[in-house]
């Protein structure tokens, strides 16, 4: 069994159906499930919310997140961090209107604060309005937790940037692994890295541990 498969107490190949069973296990499960029967967007499958949730328990460091959209993965990470270390949370977004990959984008910084709003741990969520690579000119905090979930052609860019503060012992997460670019990065460019681990996969997202 894989880091995924212990995390979530499942086996490493999970199923959107299989939830039911961590639903008996997750501390603050109630938290997750009550976020997707609100009117929060998705964006994240079950499983991947549950395992940021418990993924931000465990850090150790401040959280970063590249790309929010509508505020999800801020406020699972923020629930799980308050059950944790109460680690604060870097959501990195410009929320302005654009396109990416042929996919227009609307202008969501409204959106986003009322969604975080819906959580009691949103003093713990820190907006950075920027795009991740200007933000990343600034940042200089040592990360627990990176949570990528930018555009395909982002995230290798996103990686390289962000990565190398991520401590050592440090998870990273990586969205859209069923896009064939995505996955491509991930296999060839950052497992074969000495440096780094496979986590496992939960659902669309994979996990990667940062040795030491």
């Amino acid at each position: 069994m894989g880091y995924a498969g212990k995390l979530l107490r499942l086996p490493k190949t999970v199923s959107f159906n299989l939830y039911c069973l961590y639903k008996k296990h997750a501390s603050g499960f109630n938290a997750i499930e009550n976020l997707y029967n609100s009117t929060l967007p998705a964006g994240y499958y079950l499983l991947e919310a549950i395992a940021l949730f418990e993924l931000a328990k465990k850090a150790k460091h401040p959280i970063v997140e590249l790309g929010s959209y509508a505020g999800n993965g801020a406020v699972v990470l923020a629930e799980g961090s308050a059950r944790g270390n109460k680690q604060l949370v870097y959501s990195v977004d410009p929320h302005t209107a654009l396109k990416v990959d042929n996919h227009l984008y609307p202008d969501t910084k409204q959106l986003f604060h009322l969604n975080i709003l819906k959580t009691r741990y949103a003093h713990l969520i820190k907006p950075i309005y920027l795009f991740s690579f200007e933000a990343i000119e600034a940042f200089k905090e040592k990360i627990g937790l990176l949570s990528i979930d930018t555009s395909a052609d982002s995230i290798g860019r996103d990686f390289i940037q962000w990565a190398p503060l991520v401590v050592k012992g440090g998870v990273i997460t990586i969205r859209d692994y069923r896009i064939k670019k995505v996955a491509g990065f991930i296999k060839e460019k950052i497992l074969t890295d000495p440096d780094y681990a496979d986590g496992g996969l939960v659902q669309n997202m994979q996990i990667i541990l940062k040795k030491g």
